[in-house]
């Protein structure tokens, strides 16, 4: 089933930025558009990893054309960004569920930092993301994508609440998500090329976690707010 688009009158290809030929928000299948190209972008890219993946074969699985494609995402770029973020929503929810038990905001962070690097090291078409020709991609959009940054900007600024770190403190709220990237992104370094114990993996995070906190209220993480 092909995908019908409400546009506005203009249309300049040479130009993937020019908005006049964007697709337009406010139209009534803009959402159920959006979602069934990003979901065949999806399938792609966990066919051919982050960077096999090519606007022609996203259009044609999706069974719209290149252009339809650019008019809810105006480069490749945004395109895979716009994937990662999808399935980064996905893994948030799963972790959040995991870790609602955990009583101390610590505890909290350094079992949902374990649930995501497990659920990336034991899924396939995620693994694949971090390997080979795809991985600097995927780094790259861990350490600095804005939209995934958003995205868990809320639970960190509710730990940073907790812990009572302001953005006048030692560690700022946007220090200690920079923070939270580095460290997750190298324990999945750790998860992907080692074998440790799961409590060498918490003593070690617990470590990790701690140490730059303790100008911020580390009593307050270790004792639970």
């Amino acid at each position: 089933m092909g995908i019908a688009l409400r546009l506005s009158p203009v249309h300049d290809e040479r130009n993937p930025e020019s908005k006049p030929w964007r697709a337009d928000p406010q139209a009534a299948n803009y959402d159920q558009a959006r979602t069934d190209i990003l979901r065949a972008a999806e399938r792609v890219m966990n066919q051919v990893g982050i960077a096999g993946l090519r606007i022609g074969q996203v259009a044609a699985e999706a069974d719209c054309t290149r252009q339809n494609v650019h008019r809810y995402f105006a480069t490749r770029r945004d395109l895979v960004e716009a994937v990662l973020v999808h399935r980064s929503a996905r893994l948030s929810a799963t972790i959040r569920q995991r870790v609602a038990a955990q009583a101390r905001p610590l505890d909290r962070l350094v079992e949902g930092i374990i649930a995501a690097t497990d659920i990336a090291a034991g899924d396939h078409h995620l693994r694949s993301y971090y390997s080979g020709a795809s991985a600097d991609q995927m780094l790259r959009f861990i350490t600095s994508s804005p939209a995934l940054r958003d995205q868990v900007a809320a639970p960190i600024e509710a730990f940073a609440d907790e812990i009572g770190v302001r953005d006048d403190a030692a560690m700022s709220v946007p220090e200690l998500t920079e923070w939270f990237f580095r460290i997750f992104v190298s324990e999945l370094v750790w998860a992907l090329t080692t074998q440790q114990s799961i409590e060498e993996r918490r003593r070690n995070l617990r470590v990790l976690m701690a140490s730059p906190l303790a100008a911020a209220s580390q009593s307050a993480i270790l004792r639970g707010g």
